[in-house]
């Protein structure tokens, strides 16, 4: 919910928080024509971001700034630079692989109980960053090989699908 303050020269977005979310693979981080006061970026993950816009009147805690083009990590507490190792970005799997260095590396936040599926959090010593909490998993990660003694196969994956989820498997 976005919270509107009207005084002074202009109007101005202030008293936001932004907690646990993924922005991938976008052109601009703030566009607005209005300005920023007093708005907080908390355990999110900003990823392949071309230009950060007008980020004056936003503080940065927990959260984890990687392969942005024209800005880097800002200050801030808790802050990190890591690839966040997601599972499939290109296909919008914006879930945390096992080996990614961002989970359990947020703040824990009595705001956000869940993360985007529904699934509670935290899950392990605190929250991780984003909007996914990672889950440890039962079977490989899509892009982990699973042996097979078929030698006409290069690879077999394993993909766990979900109630209302689809997936689409296409031959080389």
């Amino acid at each position: 919910e976005s919270k509107r303050d009207n005084s002074g020269k202009g109007r101005v977005f202030s008293g936001n928080k932004v907690i646990n979310c993924s922005i991938n693979n976008s052109l601009t981080l703030f566009s607005s024509e209005l300005g920023f006061k007093s708005n907080e970026f908390i355990n999110c993950i900003i990823n392949k971001v071309a230009n950060e816009g007008n980020s004056k009147g936003f503080s940065y805690s927990y959260s984890n700034f990687y392969n942005n083009e024209k800005f880097s990590k800002p200050s801030g507490t808790g802050n990190t630079a890591y690839d966040p190792l997601f599972l499939d970005p290109a296909r919008g799997n914006l879930k945390l692989k096992s080996s990614s260095k961002l989970i359990d590396k947020g703040t824990r936040s009595s705001e956000v109980n869940c993360d985007f599926e529904g699934n509670s959090r935290p899950h392990g010593g605190t929250h991780d960053m984003g909007a996914y909490e990672y889950l440890k998993a039962s079977a490989p990660e899509p892009d982990a090989p699973v042996e097979s003694d078929n030698s006409t196969q290069e690879n077999v994956y394993n993909y766990e699908i979900c109630e209302g989820e689809s997936l689409t498997l296409t031959a080389p």
